[in-house]
């Protein structure tokens, strides 16, 4: 790492470099910062779409009662064991990775995922809810694997270049929370908020077009990134044109040896990045009720829940996309782990605040759509005022470059571990609210 630095301080910083120029300028550094971006709205906008979606699948699976009302804790349990198992496996997986690669091979298989999730929308709306439950399952699964992919490959690029990165990838997580709900919410409202017949789902082309998006975004996603990749090292050196892509082929050319890839055990990672690791297990763990309580809590005033449900969505996500944007300036990010894993413990506290609310339209003491809505809000800014700053003060615990690589997927095992802890967890909340 320290070599980078080096190489930068000598040669001038390549970011500064102009792509464009007159009324609209873009330098490369701008690209970077905008194609990581794109690359964490990609990451976290599958996971938004299957649980924002949530109301259509309980009408889908209106037939099964169970399956209706456990549809969002059998999709995170399914999602969150899945990028378990696969981070596990992606974190033992250190020599000669090429983590860009990585990146693409998940974006290609979240458009194939999505495509399909599309056609379900729109295809055999009359097949058995048991199996429609399936194949859905089956495509939480794969969407897994391919965000694991593509999450585990973009962290191990990030954490190399510096935490400006890091914050542009949760930056863009924390959209990718935003901008389903919209889409969602505004399909709905220009299809009508009609109500199907009693097991008789009808085709709904509105929810198809909004998972649609999930390939358009990846796709775009894709080509930034390319687009970045092409105009040379992505922002860690300043190398005279050549032909190569990555910044490893760029030290090589300038006569500087790289610095030798060894493998780092998790022993030594644990003992540095301990707190960081409970602190992301943690408030992900705590985040994984909201889900199961936006589906559950309905409107005091009577407001469709098929608007009402994206809505509480929609204000938790913009909680969390505030949280993370104030990470972007030094005076709200929390660097001591100790304090962040304290921040995330106290979280448990909404559990009890949310189970006041208008459960089931059973009424509440807080029975108030504004309250409720305040709640999630404040909800969403603890998780990405903690999550972020977790995650950007990792680059500076660990040490040198293979550290910081193997950090990623160190801290992502703990970040899946904790979704799949409170997914698991969500039964018991479903089971207490039912």
């Amino acid at each position: 790492m320290s070599t980078y630095r080096e190489l930068e301080h000598e040669e001038g910083d390549f970011s500064d470099k102009k792509l464009l120029t007159g009324w609209f300028s873009l330098t490369v550094g701008q690209l970077q910062y905008a194609a990581f971006m794109a690359v964490g709205i990609a990451l976290l906008w599958p996971w938004n779409c299957f649980l924002s979606a949530s109301d259509f699948f309980a009408d889908r699976l209106q037939e099964h009662r169970w399956l209706s009302a456990n549809y969002s804790s059998s999709m995170m349990t399914v999602s969150t064991l899945t990028s378990t198992l696969c981070n596990v496996f992606l974190s033992q997986k250190q020599s000669g990775v090429d983590y860009s690669k990585r990146l693409v091979m998940g974006q290609t298989i979240t458009i194939v995922v999505f495509a399909f999730m599309g056609l379900l929308c729109v295809w055999n709306t009359g097949l058995n809810p048991i199996i429609f439950f399936v194949l859905v399952m089956i495509n939480v699964a794969l969407s897994s694997v391919a965000v694991s992919l593509s999450q585990v490959g973009a962290m191990a690029i990030v954490n190399v270049l510096g935490p400006i990165y890091a914050n542009a990838v949760v930056v863009g997580n924390a959209v990718a929370g935003v901008l389903p709900s919209i889409a969602l919410i505004i399909s709905t409202a220009l299809s009508g908020t009609h109500v199907a017949g009693k097991f008789q789902p009808k085709r709904d082309y509105a929810v198809m077009a909004y998972f649609l998006t999930a390939c358009l975004v990846s796709g775009i996603a894709l080509v930034l990134f390319g687009l970045a990749e092409s105009h040379g090292p992505i922002d860690v050196v300043a190398a005279p044109v050549h032909t190569s892509s990555t910044a490893d082929e760029a030290i090589e050319e300038l006569g500087i040896p790289l610095e030798e890839e060894e493998y780092v055990p998790f022993s030594t990672l644990w003992a540095k990045l301990r707190f960081v690791a409970l602190t992301i297990f943690t408030v992900f763990g705590v985040s994984l009720v909201f889900p199961v309580f936006a589906s559950s809590i309905a409107s005091a005033n009577g407001i469709n829940s098929r608007i009402f449900v994206p809505l509480a969505f929609l204000l938790w996500n913009l909680g969390d996309l505030a949280g993370r944007l104030l990470c972007a300036y030094p005076k709200f990010v929390t660097r001591s782990p100790i304090k962040l894993f304290i921040f995330s413990l106290a979280r448990f506290l909404y559990i009890p605040l949310f189970a006041l609310c208008n459960i089931h339209d059973r009424g509440g003491l807080i029975h108030s759509d504004v309250l409720y809505l305040l709640l999630q809000l404040s909800f969403g800014v603890s998780n990405g005022l903690i999550y972020s700053s977790a995650f950007m003060i990792v680059g500076d615990i660990a040490c040198g470059e293979n550290e910081q690589k193997a950090a990623s997927g160190f801290t992502a095992v703990f970040l899946s571990l904790g979704l799949a802890c409170g997914s698991l967890g969500s039964y018991l909340v479903v089971a207490f609210i039912l």
